[in-house]
């Protein structure tokens, strides 16, 4: 008998609904959160979302929901986003929109038709993955000002369908909304994710951010699903029932309500054998026209409107609405939500009403659809969304010449919101395409050499620079470089560019290639190539070759009026001349490209040449200038909706300005927002130098070196850019000397010195640390072998050598810190006899303090009190000491903190902060003690330090190996160490040994 069914109440989710209602209250309180429920199709995550928004709703929440969209393999650009919009658009009046969307109204616009103003033009952007990063900045900012006004819940669901686009945005999104009201909800079907969905890396990255809470739903219990049929049914169920429908549905609640809902309750008998007559159980049910209604539907895809169904299905509009009625009424198909289309009660109904679908008679219907599409019959539907589906029908139906045509367009269109990858994933299609339709070239409107550098273009805006070199690789066999020779040349450039991304040296042989290809005459192409060139020679640090080709490139630029062309070469010329000794030109010249960049309206170049200029403010020395047009470019990239592109650039020059004067907790700050927005790791090389710079600083060392050794996957093998190589091998040099390995730390400067020999910016402290690592060996060796010679192998005189030369050079003059560094040289080569100068190391203090740099000033400090203590000049180290300890106890400087501290004790220095110099203590004590360090954990200390196993100390002191090993792991934690070589080098360094 069937059962009559009545709406049913909300079941089983409790504890579910109880921690989301924790995240909005969260949200509500200004801590952004994120929630992602999981769980098989029909499990109820959409249930579950609906009962939090009306609780959203009743608390005064804003709701916006938009889901995805199952669309072949290329889905709808930024579908969720379309939908959300659209509801926002309803919700707003006019004054209230404007306020809230403001000054992304046009781009947003080109999402929804209904956000632009009248008249706004829509030209395609240039295609950049910058561009892409503006749009999500912007759609940050309208989230920001809409919670603002009132907490919101934004709901994201079937991210498993999500475009590639769209899982950007929801990583974007997840990593920037650092505060405001805001709740995001992301749903997917668990069951649909194969072990290479690319959801995956998604949930990956959202399940490492902390404000991420991940939910996964599980199928009922038998109780919960007998209170959901209870629920259905107004009354307690037949026990017989429960069990059939449990049996049947194994606890999913959808297949269990479809079971009710078709009169499930006569008996196992009765009830469908497979889950596909489940699902068609109610639609063959419906009368004839409504049953041939919902294949048009199916095929149409989600939202299909009322126009669109009466031209497919052929019905007059009374017998339309009849069987719309019908199928309304009968749960099966709903009116969209927010939309003026209709959708079905569940997708899982529609995937079965299209799996019966004839082959021949999927064909004629996906051709009717696109007929109608194309005639119009749907209007106001952004034209990125229309051309997606129109494409979409023509290849389902077949039609291979009217697709490719219509892959052209929605590639087009998806390039206009930004949606690289979908439009990549188009031009792929036209390229599957290309060989099969005879008049390709026509109806594609380029050629194949066109398509394969547009679909590159794409493909690199999209983030896979290794996928675009691989299409323009094809390309280049395609061109005649003798007839056609400009054509190829500018498709080297772009392999060039490609390849730059990548940190393949090859990209200078591609660009040369490029150069010698474009015609010599004046031309935007050609200042275009030799400014490109340029650029990378600077890379690469062939800074007189660079200064050459920027003038060529500036003068025709000028010459033909190509501002945009004129910046970027200005740009590389200021960057050869800074690092050729002319600092003052060359910041003249970043100046001048960033008023270019700003009169060609670009803010991509205006952007990269602030950035530049921040780069070479550091580099002549002018630190707070550089950090504030840093900072200030930070802000202007927010501004301009390119904070996620240019931020991790920009934050990297920041984070090592506010390093290098004293700021280290604004510099921790700025690079952690950094990192956070960083698109990719490619972006975020430089920044990852800075924040491993500054946790080495501060004793991080585990969390300096990961970040190291991901710099190192990171880059190639060899590195053929000094401002890479060398912050990473000097990071990973001190890490080692920190750690006591002052052989590791030897062979990494040695690694390094050819790798940064042309960039003296980079190679300077290398050099001086090597020279560090020089002295520091010689003293371990004179603590080994007291009366003995150190052994000496020229290291440190080579590494003087190159220093000398550096500040001798041209570049010494503008580039002040060749003279801090060769000073600093110069005093730790009087420590590698055995002889420190206090003389020295005062000269390397003053070098220091006159560039505004604490930190360096307070190394060298240290080392200048432990000379004038080796002179027995007890009053003068203890003047000297306390400042040092003042700047390593604010900063936080802990390694530097410890080694000056330690050094206090041993001479029984007060470095207790009072007027006047520090104090001169009273009393004795040894090194030991002052550690607090029992007799007898000094001489475990000294036989650690000698390299004896737990075993031979045993020995040596006449005690069982337990006893030797509990005097180690007391030392190790007295040390604050966490290893027996951290305990062996503090002990060389403090004579304990």
């Amino acid at each position: 008998m069937p059962y009559e069914v009545t709406a049913g109440r909300f079941v089983g989710r409790t504890e579910e609904l109880a921690q989301l209602r924790e995240l909005l209250a969260r949200a509500a309180n200004g801590q952004p959160q994120v929630a992602v429920i999981g769980g098989e199709a029909g499990i109820g995550k959409t249930r579950l979302t609906d009962q939090l928004a009306d609780v959203a709703n009743q608390q005064g929440a804003r709701v916006l929901r938009g889901g995805c969209v199952p669309l072949g393999e290329e889905g709808l650009p930024f579908a969720p986003v379309t939908h959300a919009l659209r509801g926002l658009a309803d919700q707003l009046d006019p004054a209230e929109l404007e306020a809230v969307v403001g000054p992304a109204r046009a781009e947003l616009g080109r999402l929804l038709p209904d956000l632009a103003w009248s008249g706004d033009a829509t030209a395609a952007p240039v295609v950049t993955e910058a561009s892409q990063g503006r749009l999500f900045e912007l759609l940050l900012g309208v989230i920001e000002r809409l919670a603002a006004w009132a907490p919101l819940l934004l709901v994201i669901e079937d991210l498993h369908w999500a475009d590639r686009s769209t899982r950007g945005l929801v990583a974007f999104l997840a990593a920037s909304l650092r505060s405001g009201r805001v709740l995001v909800v992301l749903t997917f079907r668990s069951d649909e994710l194969d072990r290479l969905h690319p959801l995956r890396g998604l949930l990956g990255e959202l399940a490492r951010n902390r404000r991420t809470r991940r939910l996964e739903l599980e199928r009922f219990s038998r109780s919960e699903l007998a209170e959901q049929l209870a629920g259905l049914l107004g009354a307690d169920p037949p026990t017989g029932l429960v069990q059939d429908i449990y049996a049947r549905s194994e606890g999913n609640p959808f297949f269990a309500e479809e079971l009710v809902l078709v009169g499930g309750g006569a008996g196992p008998a009765a009830l469908p054998p497979s889950l596909q007559e489940v699902l068609l159980a109610r639609v063959v049910r419906l009368g004839h026209r409504t049953q041939q209604l919902l294949r048009v539907a199916a095929a149409a895809g989600p939202g299909v409107t009322e126009p669109l169904l009466a031209a497919v299905a052929g019905m007059e509009e009374a017998a339309l609405l009849d069987s719309l009625r019908e199928a309304v009424d009968q749960q099966v198909l709903l009116p969209e939500p927010g939309g003026n289309g209709y959708v079905f009660r569940h997708l899982l109904v529609a995937e079965a009403v299209y799996s019966e679908l004839l082959p021949g008679e999927r064909g004629r219907l996906h051709t009717a659809l696109a007929g109608a599409l194309e005639a119009g019959v749907e209007a106001g539907e952004a034209r990125a969304s229309r051309a997606a589906r129109l494409a979409y029908h023509w290849w389902a139906a077949g039609d291979q010449p009217r697709a490719l045509h219509a892959s052209v367009q929605a590639a087009a269109a998806a390039e206009e919101v930004y949606g690289f990858a979908e439009a990549q994933l188009q031009l792929e299609r036209v390229l599957g395409l290309w060989d099969r339709v005879a008049d390709a070239e026509q109806r594609a409107g380029m050629d194949r050499v066109s398509l394969l550098s547009r679909c590159a273009e794409a493909a690199y805006a999209a983030g896979d620079p290794t996928h675009a070199a691989e299409l323009v690789r094809q390309a280049l066999p395609l061109v005649d470089p003798v007839r056609q020779a400009q054509r190829a040349g500018l498709l080297h450039e772009q392999l060039a560019d490609c390849l730059r991304m990548l940190g393949d040296p090859a990209a200078l042989a591609q660009q040369r290639q490029a150069v010698r290809l474009v015609a010599p005459e004046p031309s935007p192409e050609r200042a275009r190539v030799l400014g490109s060139l340029a650029h990378l020679l600077a890379l690469v640090d062939r800074f007189e070759e660079a200064r050459g080709v920027a003038e060529e490139a500036a003068a025709i630029a000028c010459q033909v009026g190509a501002r945009a062309e004129q910046a970027i070469a200005r740009t590389a010329l200021g960057s050869a001349l800074v690092n050729l000794g002319e600092a003052d030109a060359g910041l003249a010249e970043l100046e001048a490209a960033r008023r270019l960049a700003g009169q060609a309206d670009d803010v991509i170049i205006m952007l990269r040449a602030r950035n530049n200029h921040a780069d070479l403010l550091l580099t002549a020395g002018r630190l707070e200038e550089a950090a504030t047009v840093a900072l200030g470019g930070l802000e202007e990239a927010r501004q301009l909706g390119l904070a996620r592109f240019y931020g991790p650039l920009l934050a990297g020059n920041a984070t090592e300005a506010l390093a290098a004067l004293g700021r280290w907790d604004q510099a921790e700050q700025v690079s952690r927002q950094g990192l956070e927005a960083a698109p990719t790791d490619a972006v975020s090389v430089p920044l990852l130098c800075s924040r491993a710079v500054l946790e080495l600083g501060r004793g991080d060392l585990e969390a300096a070196q990961a970040r190291l050794r991901q710099l190192r996957r990171l880059l190639p093998t060899p590195i053929p850019e000094a401002q890479k190589a060398g912050p990473l091998f000097a990071g990973l040099a001190e890490l080692a000397l920190w750690r006591g390995d002052l052989e590791q730390a030897k062979r990494l400067v040695a690694e390094a010195v050819p790798l940064v020999a042309a960039n003296l910016r980079y190679a300077a402290p290398l050099y001086a640390l090597g020279m560090r690592v020089e002295a520091d060996r010689a003293e371990l060796a004179r603590a080994r072998h007291p009366g003995q010679p150190a052994p000496d192998d020229g290291t440190a005189t080579a590494l003087l050598e190159r220093l000398d030369q550096a500040v001798a050079g041209p570049a010494g003059a503008g580039i002040p810190e060749l003279a801090a560094w060769h000073t600093l040289g110069l005093a730790e080569r009087t420590r590698q006899p055995g002889q420190p100068d206090p003389a020295a190391w005062a000269a390397a203090v003053t070098s220091w303090e006159r560039l505004g740099q604490p930190y360096r000033a307070a190394y060298a400090g240290f080392r200048q009190a432990e000379a004038l203590l080796a002179a027995g000049d007890r009053e003068s180290a203890a003047v000297v000491l306390g400042p040092a300890a003042e700047v390593t106890g604010r900063l936080g400087a802990r390694p530097l903190d410890t080694e000056v501290r330690a050094l206090a004790r041993r001479a029984r220095l007060d470095l207790t902060p009072h007027v006047g110099a520090p104090a001169v203590a009273t009393g004795a004590s040894t090194p030991a003690e002052q550690l607090g360090l029992t007799p007898r954990e000094a001489e475990v200390l000294a036989l650690v330090a000698a390299g004896r196993s737990n075993r031979q100390i045993a020995q040596a002191l006449f005690i069982s190996p337990k006893t030797a090993s509990v005097h180690v792991s007391n030392i190790l934690a007295k040390l604050g160490v966490a290893g027996r070589v951290e305990a062996a080098a503090i002990a060389h360094r403090l004579g304990l040994d």
